[in-house]
């Protein structure tokens, strides 16, 4: 049923004439316009809240941009439209989303998922204290809204995250954004620092993310990438991480290379190659056992993931559906094929350009 509801919607986006928005006005774009309303005066709202406790100061910007800003920005632009990892974990822009997200795997069960994600920014605080600050909330779904407020510690693992960024003044080139909120009951900090450093064509970016919970966890990652633009419609990215966690054993990192590619203004096509694994690796043989029985510890790399994928603004200027088909070979299934595709439809609401 939530299949047909996708192909259905992808049916009625692929067939709606854009030609003709600016005469005609649908009660799909009435309803829209109010949402959209609704949350920029949330936002407005908490904004002028926030700033009154502000010392006012003027803050002036220099719009001319050098040539590595032109190519940060090209950067920036892929980015945003595929909706990567490192653009969500980096913007300062507001956006509000609410995506479908479905999963098929040969080897695993489907999963379907209706989630919410939203980021506020404060722009009249960033004007008078020199910095930014937004709310946000991440991945809230129907299910998972039920363990808001939670103390169970397997539920809380799978709450949102509710709260507010802070994007401190770059200091010696270093980008910093500091985070706090909660997650079940559990409270959470968290820090992220990043700096771009252009060679020739290239940008060189290293990030470290610290997290800690008063659940007694703590968790650190670093990423580097290596972006390069070929042409102006193309993006290569090289990226290394690692990163360690709170009981659990071992280093994971991973290797991965991918090409973005955009030869029509509204879609865009990405292939991904990844190498991943863990120092201390050991995956689940039986979980009906007492006490669970795991496989021994093994160090290489314990999956080979591909994919291709294929996103579309297919309508208006806020409704998205990406498709996604790809094959990884992953030691728990001795190396054997699992075929894979996942289904997106995303829908902004707000100022989200």
């Amino acid at each position: 049923m939530k299949l047909l509801l996708i192909i259905l919607l992808l049916l009625i986006s692929l067939n709606a004439d854009d030609t003709n928005a600016t005469s005609e006005y649908s009660y799909v774009d009435k309803y829209h316009k109010i949402i959209s309303k609704k949350v920029l005066q949330s936002s407005s709202y908490l904004d002028n809240t926030l700033s009154s406790y502000l010392n006012n100061d003027s803050n002036t910007s220099d719009n001319n941009l050098t040539e590595d800003e032109v190519l940060e920005n090209d950067v920036s632009s892929v980015d945003q439209f595929f909706q990567s990892d490192k653009f969500l974990d980096e913007t300062e822009k507001a956006f509000v989303r609410v995506r479908y997200d479905s999963s098929f795997q040969s080897k695993e069960e489907e999963e379907f998922n209706l989630k919410f994600s939203a980021q506020i920014p404060l722009s009249k605080s960033k004007e008078k204290a020199k910095s930014k600050f937004n709310i946000f909330i991440s991945d809230l779904t129907e299910d998972n809204a039920k363990e808001i407020g939670q103390d169970d510690t397997e539920s809380s693992e799978n709450a949102p995250e509710l709260g507010v960024n802070y994007f401190a003044p770059e200091t010696y080139g270093i980008i910093q954004k500091y985070s706090i909120g909660i997650r079940g009951i559990y409270p959470f900090a968290k820090a992220r620092y990043s700096k771009s450093i252009n060679v020739g064509d290239w940008i060189i970016e290293p990030t470290q993310d610290f997290k800690y919970s008063t659940k007694n966890d703590f968790e650190e990652n670093t990423k580097i990438y290596f972006d390069t633009t070929p042409t102006d419609l193309t993006l290569f990215r090289f990226q290394l991480t690692r990163g360690t966690k709170s009981r659990k054993d071992g280093m994971d990192y991973s290797i991965g290379a991918s090409y973005f590619w955009s030869p029509f203004p509204k879609a865009g096509v990405s292939i991904a190659q990844v190498f991943s694994g863990n120092t201390e690796y050991k995956y689940v043989i039986d979980e009906h056992t007492d006490p669970v029985k795991e496989s021994e510890k093994f160090a290489g790399i314990s999956r080979y993931s591909t994919s291709l994928s294929w996103r579309h603004n297919v309508w208006k200027k806020w409704f998205f559906y990406e498709l996604r088909p790809g094959v990884n070979f992953a030691r728990n299934y001795n190396y054997e094929p699992n075929y894979t595709i996942r289904v997106f439809i995303d829908v902004f609401f707000g100022n989200f350009n």
